[in-house]
C-alpha cells in the first residue's frame, strides 16, 4: 500500500471544451471510487483509457504517478470562481485528489499541452517528508507544447526547498 500524496490543482482556461473534458473525466468506478487522470491523458494512445489498460511503467512515465488520481473533491461553483468567468474573462476549476507517493506532474505538462490550460498544482506527501507547488501552461511556441513556471519541493528531512529540479522533470518525460 502506497502513501498517498494529496494534490490539490486550479486549471484555468478561456477553452469552454477544456472544461467541459475535464468536468467529463471525473467519474466513478464500480467501487465507488473517483478517479480522472486516464480519462484525460490516457496510458494507451488512442485508447478509452480505464484501469483495464493499466500498465505500472507507462503510468509513471506518462503521469509521474502511479495511480489514476483518486479525487475526493472538486469545485465549480461561483464562490471558488468555478465554473464562471474570473476577473480575466477565463474559467477555472478546482480539483483536490489522491495519487501514489509523488504529485502527477508529467499529467499537469500532458494536460497543459494538450489543452490551453494553465495549472497551478500544489502538492503535500507527510509520510515521505515533502510537499510543493507546480505550475505550467499550454505554450505553442515551447518544443513539448508546455512552459513550466514553477517547480519548488519542500524537503522536511533537509529543511530546505529544491527549486526547479531539472533532472527530476526530465525523469518524468
Amino acid at each position: 500500500m502506497p502513501n498517498w500524496c494529496e494534490n490539490t490543482a486550479r486549471i484555468v482556461t478561456g477553452d469552454e471544451k477544456a472544461i467541459e473534458a475535464i468536468r467529463k473525466s471525473i467519474r466513478q468506478d464500480e467501487d465507488g471510487k473517483t478517479w480522472f487522470l486516464d480519462e484525460l491523458v490516457p496510458l494507451v494512445e488512442n485508447g478509452k483509457g480505464g484501469q483495464e489498460e493499466y500498465d505500472y511503467d507507462k503510468a509513471i512515465s506518462t503521469w509521474g504517478t502511479r495511480t489514476y488520481g483518486d479525487v475526493y473533491g472538486y469545485s465549480e461553483d461561483e464562490a471558488f470562481s468555478g465554473y464562471k468567468e474570473n476577473v480575466k474573462g477565463k474559467r477555472e476549476f478546482f480539483i483536490d485528489f489522491w495519487t501514489a507517493w509523488t504529485p502527477p506532474t508529467g499529467f499537469y505538462k500532458r494536460l497543459a499541452a494538450k489543452y490551453d490550460v494553465l495549472i497551478y498544482a500544489t502538492y503535500s506527501e507527510p509520510s515521505c517528508g515533502f510537499e510543493g507547488e507546480f505550475d505550467c501552461k499550454h505554450d505553442n511556441d515551447s518544443e513539448d507544447g508546455v512552459t513550466i513556471m514553477h517547480d519548488n519541493t519542500w524537503d522536511y528531512e533537509e529543511n530546505s526547498w529544491s527549486e526547479d529540479d531539472e533532472e527530476e522533470l526530465e525523469e518524468v518525460e
